[in-house]
């Protein structure tokens, strides 16, 4: 939004433009958000889109503490000279000689945030994006942190999920290319636990992503991550035996046999189960049919060795399993998973489907 708070000063102050400072704060106190509505008109007028970045100015440009940012989970995917050179850059673009303070940050932030809400609302188009990798900005990372700055702004689940996918398609004319879950169209996807419109956070918990239709699960996102980290110079955290369990367990898995006995030689269905950040699924299909015959899911806990599952959805085929737990002793021995029933009779085998 370059421009768009130098362009609320009244033509009466006679300011120099060229003394806006950072993206026009310098002209805060000079700004008259009456003027809002009348420059939004104006960007609708010449087909003006959108990119807030905002969550640049509540991270680098703003009072949050460099030493609070550094401890944030996602600087692990940062090499360590980047992180040094971006506490720099933050230390002296907030420093007080430069003119910053924290009142007059609030009401930028304020101002920045009206507007966001009006281009949203009246505006051409507003688009997704985070200027990452930039102070404090990691890729794939700061979009959550941007997410949750236009949420503040007041823009609803569903706007904001759109400023990301069918809006971009849009603005680069691509429409019959991507943007939309749509046979025919580009299968880039990710793959949730829960409904994002529900809850934005639900963004975060990822089961998978489909990049150009090839599915890559969580547990192989997670190995790319610890491997980055490691190349960035941070160390490994340490993990429980849980965890270490729990992420051995993350995957997708096919049904073998039950427990101390041999698959049967004419079996016509194919079980799949995924499993995922406290999150599981299990779909049958019919061998001979190609088609599905039946799936539920929920989530489930790990405890120790231990592994409970809940059914809190079905098709109609299962729909007696809603609300039910079933726990098993749980063992995983490189691609092969066994559950041994504890509180029902299913002994079950399962191998790692690649």
């Amino acid at each position: 939004m370059d421009g768009f708070l130098e362009g609320l000063v009244p033509d009466s102050a006679h300011v120099n433009p060229e003394e806006n400072g950072f993206f026009g704060y310098d002209f805060t106190p000079l700004a008259d958000t009456t003027k809002i509505d009348g420059l939004v008109a104006l960007a609708k007028e010449n087909k003006v889109w959108a990119v807030p970045t905002q969550s640049l100015f509540e991270r680098w440009f703003s009072p949050i503490p460099t030493d609070e940012l550094l401890q944030q989970p996602e600087m692990r995917y940062m090499p360590l000279k980047t992180l040094t050179e971006w506490s720099k850059r933050k230390n002296a673009i907030i420093d007080p000689s430069t003119g910053f303070n924290e009142k007059q940050w609030e009401k930028f932030d304020d101002i920045r945030k009206q507007l966001i809400f009006k281009l949203q609302k009246n505006g051409y188009g507003m688009l997704l994006g985070s200027d990452a990798p930039q102070v404090f900005n990691v890729p794939g990372f700061s979009i959550h942190r941007e997410i949750d700055g236009l949420l503040a702004a007041g823009l609803t689940p569903l706007e904001i999920i759109q400023s990301g996918t069918i809006n971009p398609a849009k603005y680069f004319n691509k429409e019959d290319v991507f943007g939309q879950v749509k046979e025919g169209l580009d299968a880039d996807l990710i793959l949730l636990n829960a409904n994002p419109l529900e809850n934005l956070d639900n963004l975060q918990e990822l089961s998978a992503v489909f990049r150009k239709g090839r599915l890559i699960p969580k547990v192989d996102i997670n190995k790319r991550l610890a491997a980055i980290a490691t190349k960035n110079g941070h160390a490994p955290t340490s993990k429980t035996s849980t965890e270490k369990l729990n992420d051995q367990l993350l995957g997708q898995w096919k049904y073998y046999s039950r427990k101390g006995k041999k698959p049967a030689p004419s079996a016509t269905f194919d079980r799949i189960k995924t499993i995922a950040n406290g999150y599981w699924s299990m779909t049958e299909t019919n061998i001979l049919t190609n088609k599905m015959d039946s799936y539920q899911g929920g989530n489930y806990d790990l405890n120790d060795s231990i592994y409970s599952e809940t059914t809190t959805f079905s098709n109609s085929s299962s729909l007696y399993l809603l609300g039910e737990t079933r726990s098993f002793g749980l063992e995983v021995k490189g691609d092969t998973l066994i559950l041994t029933g504890t509180n029902n009779d299913n002994n079950e085998v399962w191998t790692r489907v690649e």
